[in-house]
């Protein structure tokens, strides 16, 4: 379900991001990115193919629910600037405005004019150890859940033994 046209769409609205500092175009800035792969993904993917009339909060909060108890982490290679980490991972996130979707700060220093992503990776854990840390993730905290790395970048490559579950901006 994904085509080569949205990820160079996506790679182009990336890399204008971090050219360096956002220009500032009638009091905004030029382009606004989020990008996560993993549970979050499956969550938007779930979510898009809900019908007209069935979407908002409350189906995207029982969605994500119900994917912290049946969702399987990936083991993926990261590099965030640097030599890869082996990682098993709920989500990995790229982002450079602070709200990531529903009102959710998964990257909450981010910061649109600074020309970098804010990078947050979640390493897998026990599932009542999701759903106890995922209000630091939802609140702009992140770093401070056990097993979260954050990072400001301008570079990273994340690859996987399988297919993996990624969106752009919340479209899968």
């Amino acid at each position: 379900w994904r085509t080569a046209a949205r990820a160079r769409c996506s790679a182009a609205f990336t890399d204008a991001t971090l050219r360096g500092p956002g220009r500032a175009i009638g009091g905004t800035i030029d382009v606004a990115v989020c990008h996560g792969i993993g549970v979050d993904a499956r969550v938007a993917r779930l979510f898009s193919v809900r019908g007209r009339g069935s979407r908002g909060l409350w189906p995207y909060v029982m969605i994500g629910l119900r994917e912290a108890w049946r969702y399987t982490a990936l083991d993926y290679e990261v590099e965030l600037e640097g030599p890869g980490t082996a990682v098993r991972a709920l989500l990995i996130a790229f982002a450079n405005g602070r709200e990531y979707g529903n009102g959710m700060r998964l990257c909450g220093g981010a910061e649109l004019d600074d020309g970098l992503l804010d990078a947050t990776i979640v390493e897998d854990r026990p599932v009542v150890s999701r759903l106890l840390h995922a209000r630091y993730l939802a609140g702009g905290g992140a770093e401070r859940a056990p097993r979260v790395v954050t990072r400001k970048i301008r570079r990273a490559v994340v690859r996987a033994p399988v297919a993996m579950e990624y969106h752009v901006d919340g479209e899968p």
